[in-house]
């Protein structure tokens, strides 16, 4: 998600990867996968910049996601200490 700015003002956050593609006029018009569009005032190289970004918070969350659940499969792999059945202690 991107925070960007309407012609108006009116301060709009969209996701990011719905964009299809930007069109630079004198504003910056971005058009949507469904149709719709956008007209704001920062212009395209600042907005594929606040995408890179929020792109690589994304990738760095999964990053540390990733060894966190490294970490918890090599816990569930130690071999627990079980407790021996009815049927071994009688032997």
């Amino acid at each position: 998600m991107i925070e960007l700015t309407k012609i108006n003002g009116e301060l709009i956050i969209i996701n990011s990867r719905l964009i299809e593609y930007i069109v630079a006029i004198p504003e910056t018009k971005i058009i949507m996968l469904n149709g719709r569009y956008h007209i704001v005032k920062e212009p395209a190289e600042e907005i594929v910049g606040k995408v890179i970004a929020y792109e690589q918070k994304v990738a760095e969350g999964f990053n540390g996601l990733g060894d966190q659940l490294l970490k918890n499969i090599a816990g569930l792999c130690n071999p627990l200490e079980a407790e021996p059945s009815i049927e071994e202690e009688e032997v």
